[in-house]
């Protein structure tokens, strides 16, 4: 270790010391004991800070491993980090039943920048200024190093020490929405609010309310979801800054969290609708997946699942004999009961799955949730299958929605679905052709 490596550590022992000791002597010391007796430099920073204080080592708090911020793996114990605080916000939150405040924000320096939480100890924390975060550890969050200041770490603001930042460290870019891809963070965009619906979600086996829907300009839609209450209104314009992109099982979603400001704009985005139509055969739509795509293919199946079901009141999944997969046993409601269907798609090309929410599910096969309800007697499904198949196997169907992929293969969760006319001899030429040229 050269002299500046040792400088922290010398600052440290003499703010603890109870006597008037030259950067010198502390200097020669530490070296004295890390090169000499081949110390750690923990070990001797807490032999040499017992020499010169009356603190007991246990209770001394060095600094730990330094690191520029492009070396965080996001797997530090005990790591110290010197930044320019870029944001720092304070935050309520419940732990263990009881208010807690920490501060979130973000800190760089010349080689990139991080967010960051302090845990306790807070304090004002002066936006623009030079902090050193001591005793740190890192955690993967949004898939990037995170620093959390817990109770064994410390933080102080450095008076004498410039970071020359770059601006493209922490700028926020703009980007067309048509133009966002996955994992982008930090992004400003402009767009409509095309649809808005609010959900209760759990999170750490907590309850909490997201609002989601379709954000819209003249270059695409996108999926988003904000975790907090905006005053979001359908239909009017808005600026989101530092939102950040994820994908749910291959769908981008641009997600608005606590950091997102938000501002009321009024752009107009041309000609541009939400319902400009993506169509795809299925074998193109499970290779690119997307969202607002069109299939059009003939139903040949109609899988277990289907029918009048049951939801957990607390998370909405569907109950298998009143057990839910998250909160066990449960005791559903009159007001638990939901309508869906499950079906297989084939258009020659390929097959999907795919989902059909209550509303379609009464709009293609002419049973309402009112009337299954009323027919179960104890039976979730045979009956009501039974006629629900009547009325829509082996139909030609169009469909629209968003394409996910996951262990199950690919599904289209449909937002809108019609039948097509079909004509039974043009189709049978049309086979028959097919099958002479192959031939």
């Amino acid at each position: 270790m050269n002299k500046e490596d040792f400088t922290p550590y010398i600052k440290q022992i003499k703010a603890a010391s109870k006597e008037k000791i030259s950067d010198e002597k502390l200097l020669e010391e530490l070296e004295h004991h890390t090169t000499t007796y081949d110390m750690g430099i923990d070990a001797a920073v807490r032999f040499v800070t017992r020499k010169h204080s009356n603190i007991a080592p246990s209770d001394f708090s060095v600094v730990g491993q330094k690191k520029k911020i492009s070396d965080l793996t996001c797997s530090e114990n005990n790591v110290s980090i010197t930044g320019k605080v870029m944001l720092a916000k304070s935050k309520n939150i419940i732990v263990q039943g009881s208010s807690k405040t920490i501060v979130e924000g973000s800190i760089a320096d010349e080689t990139g920048s991080v967010g960051f939480t302090i845990w306790d100890g807070i304090s004002d924390i002066e936006v623009g200024a030079v902090y050193e975060f001591r005793n740190c550890y890192t955690k993967k969050f949004r898939n990037k190093p995170q620093i959390n200041v817990g109770k064994n770490g410390s933080f102080a603001k450095m008076r004498d020490v410039e970071i020359n930042v770059s601006p493209d460290l922490y700028a926020v870019p703009e980007v067309k929405i048509g133009n966002i891809k996955e994992n982008f963070d930090n992004i400003t965009t402009i767009g409509n609010i095309s649809s808005i619906e609010k959900r209760t979600v759990i999170v750490k086996d907590k309850e909490k309310t997201v609002f989601s829907g379709v954000i819209v300009d003249d270059t695409g839609t996108i999926q988003y979801s904000a975790w907090k209450d905006f005053g979001l209104k359908k239909g009017e314009t808005i600026r989101v800054k530092n939102a950040y992109v994820r994908s749910w099982k291959g769908i981008l979603q641009l997600n608005f969290g606590d950091n997102c400001e938000i501002s009321r704009e009024s752009a107009q985005f041309g000609d541009f609708k939400i319902t400009e139509i993506k169509e795809k055969t299925i074998a193109e739509a499970i290779k690119t997946g997307g969202t607002n795509v069109t299939i059009r293919g003939t139903i040949v199946h109609i899988k277990p699942g289907s029918g009048l079901i049951q939801r957990c009141p607390v998370c909405r999944r569907a109950l298998r004999e009143n057990r839910c997969s998250v909160h066990d046993s449960v005791m559903p409601g009159p007001n638990d009961y939901d309508l869906r269907l499950k079906l297989v798609i084939d258009d020659g090309t390929g097959t999907i799955n795919a989902n059909i929410n209550c509303n379609n599910t009464e709009k293609i096969t002419g049973v309402t949730l009112d009337a299954a309800k009323n027919q179960v007697n104890g039976i979730l499904e045979s009956e009501i299958i039974k006629k629900m198949s009547s009325q829509i196997f082996c139909k030609k169907v169009k469909v629209v929605g968003s394409i996910i992929n996951d262990d199950y293969g690919s599904t289209i969760i449909v937002k809108d679905i019609s039948f097509e006319s079909s004509d039974i001899s043009n189709d049978a030429k049309h086979l028959l052709k097919t099958v002479e040229d192959y031939q």
